[in-house]
C-alpha cells in the first residue's frame, strides 16, 4: 500500500526557493537561503525534502562530478 506523503511548511519552502531561481542549486544553496527565515532548518532536513520532491517527480536532479544540483 502507497504510503501519503504528509503536507510539509518546510518542503513547501524548499520547492518554493528552488522554483523562484533560474540557477540550478545545490542543496546547500538552498538551506543558506532559508536558514534565516527558518531557523530551527536543518541541512539534512533540506536533503530529505529534495529527495522526497524527486520522489514525487516534482523536481529533478543533475549529478555533476561530485556535486548534485537540483532543477524544478
Amino acid at each position: 500500500m502507497e504510503r501519503a506523503v504528509r503536507y510539509s511548511k518546510k518542503r513547501t519552502a524548499v520547492y518554493d526557493v528552488l522554483s523562484s531561481t533560474k540557477s540550478h542549486p545545490t542543496a546547500e544553496w538552498i538551506y543558506n537561503r532559508l536558514k534565516p527565515e527558518i531557523p530551527d532548518l536543518s541541512l539534512a532536513t533540506v536533503y530529505r525534502n529534495l529527495a522526497q520532491l524527486e520522489a514525487d517527480g516534482k523536481i529533478i536532479v543533475a549529478i555533476l562530478p561530485e556535486i548534485k544540483y537540483y532543477i524544478c
